[in-house]
């Protein structure tokens, strides 16, 4: 899985999605990223939780989930219709005019047809069919790559407005959708919609957990663009430059969110079956601390020549709004293994509250440093939410799900750390190279040193994905 979307969505994020707003400029783009985010704020309807719902439950009832699965998407089709309609009319409430509206429309329909992806796909890790599920978790993408990255690289066509890109994505999404449920039906018994009333509401109900979580991580994650857009007179150009700096922690974090999709199947399996899960906590934790330590640091050193490199001569002075994002990397990469966790063992009341206090952190903080700083303020009060929702997540795993952190993990974590540091300020200090050499030079060191304080065991890994 990791590998698969190692070549292919960065691929897209840098390769097309970065060569669409290098063209139309942080304006237009910044229009999109404002109205991305807000019909974000409603994804709760149309996804109330179906996607950790169908991987816990069908993880836990293997042998027959036939009925699951009908029930999961009869009741899908009918929220996403909901999720459209609340959300333009929340478009006309707010005063959108007309062009935000038809995005309103096209994006809150892209975002179903990717949930739909998701959610099926969870189908198969819920059966534990780990294997398919993680070749198939690139294949929006890959269309992608082909099909807009034709057009935004001059193959056919001309790019001059946002909604020929959006059009692009979902029929993408379409044809994606199309395959991969070709695919289900090949391992399962045959499923069909079941439009039963009663079931789909006490499904519904099932969910409401789930619901609020999804509500308040959104509102979490997406509020900071949508106040950029109210608070600042200038609120579209400075989406814009938040949304340059925000891709990089967005294609980093793709690992955590695939990582957090895939264990939470497994700790829900290992839950119910009465199974040892602290060292699939560890091992999670210890896989995903490795890649965002690399990640930050490369990105936090060198986020000004990769600026230089990426960017047009426009965005290069707000390099350090990106700086800001990827402090957040560590935090929210770990987030998602002990979010699963909370999720797949039931103790999904707390995390909502923990999620509700962050929110108000968030707004709080938005409020005091937008309007002065704009989206270089947004980016550290992102930092300030995302340690309290960690530090506050470690503590109910450890008090709720009786895990913990090995103190020895620890340790080699902090000192890899700190010998990843020294190494790069001596590259930067009293080394020529290109930095793009040194980059190659320092990642090769990074994983000798893995191999030297023992943090890299493949075997043990291979043998817990089994277990689980």
């Amino acid at each position: 899985m990791l590998i698969t979307n190692i070549l292919v969505r960065p691929l897209y994020i840098f390769g097309v999605d970065l060569k669409v707003q290098n063209l139309l400029g942080p304006q237009e783009y910044g229009l999109y990223f404002i109205v991305f985010d807000f019909v974000y704020l409603f994804l709760f309807i149309n996804d109330p939780g179906l996607q950790s719902y169908s991987a816990k439950t069908i993880a836990q009832n293997r042998e027959n989930p036939q009925l699951i699965i009908s029930q999961i998407l009869s009741l899908k089709f009918v929220l996403s219709l909901t999720y459209i309609a609340v959300s333009v009319l929340m478009a006309y409430l707010v005063g959108f005019d007309e062009r935000r509206i038809w995005l309103v429309i096209a994006v809150s329909t892209g975002l179903v047809l990717a949930s739909v992806f998701v959610l099926v796909r969870s189908f198969f890790s819920g059966l534990g069919l780990y294997k398919y599920d993680s070749y198939l978790s690139s294949l929006d993408k890959v269309l992608m790559v082909v099909i807009i990255g034709s057009l935004v690289w001059g193959l056919y066509g001309k790019l001059e407005r946002i909604e020929q890109v959006i059009f692009l994505q979902n029929i993408c999404y379409l044809v994606a959708i199309g395959f991969v449920l070709s695919f289900l039906y090949r391992h399962i018994k045959p499923f069909h919609f079941n439009f039963n009333v009663a079931g789909q509401l006490q499904l519904l109900r099932q969910t409401l957990p789930f619901t609020g979580l999804i509500l308040l991580t959104a509102i979490c994650n997406r509020i900071d663009v949508v106040m950029l857009d109210f608070l600042r007179v200038d609120g579209a150009y400075q989406s814009g430059l938040y949304a340059a700096g925000y891709r990089f922690l967005d294609a980093a974090n793709m690992f955590g969110f695939l990582f957090g999709a895939l264990l939470l199947p497994m700790y829900a399996h290992s839950h119910v079956h009465k199974k040892e899960i602290n060292e699939l906590f560890n091992t999670a934790f210890q896989v995903l601390m490795i890649i965002s330590i690399f990640i930050t640091l490369i990105l936090c050193f060198y986020g000004k020549e990769i600026f230089g490199l990426l960017y047009t001569d426009e965005y290069l002075p707000h390099y350090n709004i990106m700086v800001a994002l990827m402090l957040s990397l560590i935090p929210i990469m770990v987030a998602h293994s002990i979010g699963s966790l909370l999720v797949g063992t039931g103790r999904i009341f707390w995390m909502n509250i923990t999620y509700a206090i962050g929110i108000v952190i968030n707004i709080i903080l938005n409020f005091i440093f937008i309007p002065k700083y704009g989206a270089l303020g947004s980016a550290y009060t992102t930092l300030v939410t995302e340690i309290f929702l960690i530090v506050t997540s470690i503590i109910l795993a450890k008090s709720l799900c009786n895990v913990r952190i090995h103190d020895f993990l620890l340790k080699k974590l902090l000192l890899l750390t700190s010998i990843a540091i020294v190494i790069i300020l001596i590259f930067k200090t009293y080394f020529g190279l290109n930095w793009m050499i040194q980059v190659g030079l320092i990642a090769c060191i990074y994983v000798s040193f893995l191999f030297v304080l023992k943090l890299v065991n493949i075997a043990d890994w291979r043998r817990q994905l089994g277990e689980s």
